[in-house]
């Protein structure tokens, strides 16, 4: 696994390479519960299944929330009293006024 992550990480995937470590990792914690040692083989893999089935879906809430929450139009930043206002989101249509 290590040397799956350092080829990846190599090609440019860093992001890609931590995100499927974490999950792998939770996902290895997660079978060594002791229930999974009572559970058929068969049990074992629809359990697994389903945990990454809702890890996945989480996932696409995510890209989905953040992609919303890009959109917005315009910000606007207000200075008061000679101050100087700073908008550092990086995204939007940027108007600075200042009060008088």
């Amino acid at each position: 696994m290590i040397e799956i992550l350092k080829t990846a990480s190599k090609a440019g995937f860093s992001l890609a390479a931590l995100g499927t470590a974490l999950i792998y990792f939770v996902h290895i914690e997660w079978i060594k519960i002791e229930i999974f040692s009572t559970l058929t083989s068969d049990q074992t893999y629809k359990a697994l299944i389903f945990s990454i089935t809702i890890t996945f879906i989480a996932f696409l809430f995510l890209v989905f929330a953040q992609v919303q929450s890009r959109k917005s139009g315009s910000v606007t930043v207000t200075a008061k009293d000679h101050g100087t206002a700073i908008n550092n989101t990086g995204n939007g249509n940027i108007t600075i006024t200042k009060e008088k």
